[in-house]
Order: C-alpha cells, then sequence, then structure tokens
C-alpha cells in the first residue's frame, strides 16, 4: 500500500510541472509572436517617417496578431537636426493575450484573461510637413488603431 500512494503521489508531482511546462511554453510562444509583431510596427513607422494612413494600413495588416494596437508619440527632450527639424518619438503598444482555464484571474465581465503589454520606441523621427501626423501625446494616452 505504501509503493502504490509515493507512486501514485510521484505521478501526480510530474504531472503537476509537466502541466506548468505547457503553460511556460505556449505564453513563451505568444509573447514571441507579439514581440515580433511589435517590432515590425516599428520598423514601419520609421521607415515611413511617422505616422500616416499608409503607415497605420501597414501595421495593421501584420500577419499573425489580431489583438489591440496602440500608439502614442512621446514628449522627451526636443532635438532638433541642422535643418531645423524637430525629432518626434513614437511609442507603441500591443498585448499578448492569454486565455486562462478553470475561472483563474476572472475579471467582472467572466473574462478569464492575462492580457501583458509588449512596448516598443522608435529612434528619433525628424518629422517635415508632409510626414507629420495627428497622434496623441503619451501624456494623454494612447490612440487605438485596432
Amino acid at each position: 500500500m505504501r509503493e502504490a500512494l509515493g507512486g501514485t503521489l510521484l505521478l501526480y508531482i510530474v504531472l503537476s510541472f509537466l502541466i506548468v511546462y505547457i503553460f511556460f511554453m505556449a505564453f513563451v510562444i505568444n509573447y514571441g509572436r507579439v514581440f515580433k509583431a511589435k517590432n515590425t510596427a516599428v520598423l514601419y513607422i520609421e521607415q515611413d517617417e511617422g505616422f500616416n494612413e499608409e503607415t497605420k494600413r501597414k501595421i495593421l495588416d501584420i500577419a499573425g496578431y489580431t489583438g489591440e494596437i496602440k500608439i502614442c508619440k512621446l514628449n522627451r527632450d526636443t532635438r532638433y537636426d541642422q535643418f531645423d527639424r524637430k525629432a518626434t518619438y513614437y511609442k507603441v503598444k500591443l498585448y499578448v493575450e492569454f486565455d486562462l482555464p478553470g475561472g483563474l484571474f476572472e475579471d467582472n465581465k467572466g473574462h478569464s484573461k492575462v492580457n501583458v503589454a509588449v512596448t516598443g520606441q522608435t529612434d528619433a523621427i525628424y518629422e517635415t510637413g508632409s510626414n507629420s501626423s495627428r497622434v496623441t501625446d503619451c501624456d494623454n494616452g494612447y490612440d487605438t488603431i485596432r
């Protein structure tokens, strides 16, 4: 009887670690996909030298990401280049959405999702009149584009 209880306990311990490992691997894979989507969004903003309708279309077409995308302009120390153009920085925020089974971490609507923010920032972009955009300053929150 003693060996049967010991074997059952060992089986439960192994299964518990296996379940934790599977959840961890699923989270890491999802985080990696969102991180790649964030890097792609930052790259599009830098390539277009600002955020405009073309950039928005490109960002919304990022393959493999269907979650919420938020963007804002950072109010940082103002820099100017030799042509007196103001430097602008954009901040992008995407979310890793992870559904948990069994009603863990339920919100007031009955959903059991965990959202982890993944943020990124562009390098200095010197905007001209043709590529300037009307994006909310980060002090006032984010603009949600999806």
